[in-house]
């Protein structure tokens, strides 16, 4: 997944210079799985090695020695809005634990405030909700994102 910020005010893991018109800033999030899971380690190595490769900085060779994981199916996923919490009694209805798929807009997935937060549209990935129960109001619950290819 890549987060390049957005002209609707979404940034780069909230970080305002990616959304500053006037700055030149440019960023990669990486995403390797939960970050509690012991192959994250592997697959954000491997996925940064192969970023190397695919830009010209590391050899083929060099890089595809260092490899061991095989490829998985790639998608592209654009971030299109977050959701941040309103209050500390913020409650998620299920378990999600970041790339779901919510077939239906409007399915419930959270109680905040008493405000229901409801997928916003048919398909929607969920991207990095969080599953801490430390977080604070204005805290970034989770984003939504679109899947734009397959490859």
């Amino acid at each position: 997944m890549v987060d390049t910020g957005h002209a609707n005010g979404l940034r780069m893991i909230e970080r305002g210079a990616f959304g500053d018109p006037n700055k030149h800033n440019t960023a990669i999030l990486l995403e390797a799985g939960q970050h509690w899971e012991k192959a994250c380690e592997q697959i954000a190595r491997e996925t940064t090695l192969k970023f190397l490769k695919v830009t010209g900085v590391a050899t083929a060779e060099w890089v595809d020695s260092r490899c061991s994981l095989p490829a998985p199916e790639q998608k592209v996923v654009q971030v299109t809005e977050g959701y941040a919490a309103k209050s500390l009694e913020f409650q998620w209805l299920d378990v999600y634990n970041g790339l779901e798929v919510i077939e239906k807009a409007g399915m419930a997935l959270a109680i905040d405030a008493g405000h229901t937060l409801r997928s916003p549209y048919d398909n929607a990935v969920l991207i990095m909700p969080t599953r801490s129960k430390r977080f604070t109001v204005g805290s970034t619950m989770v984003r939504f994102g679109r899947v734009e290819s397959i490859a």
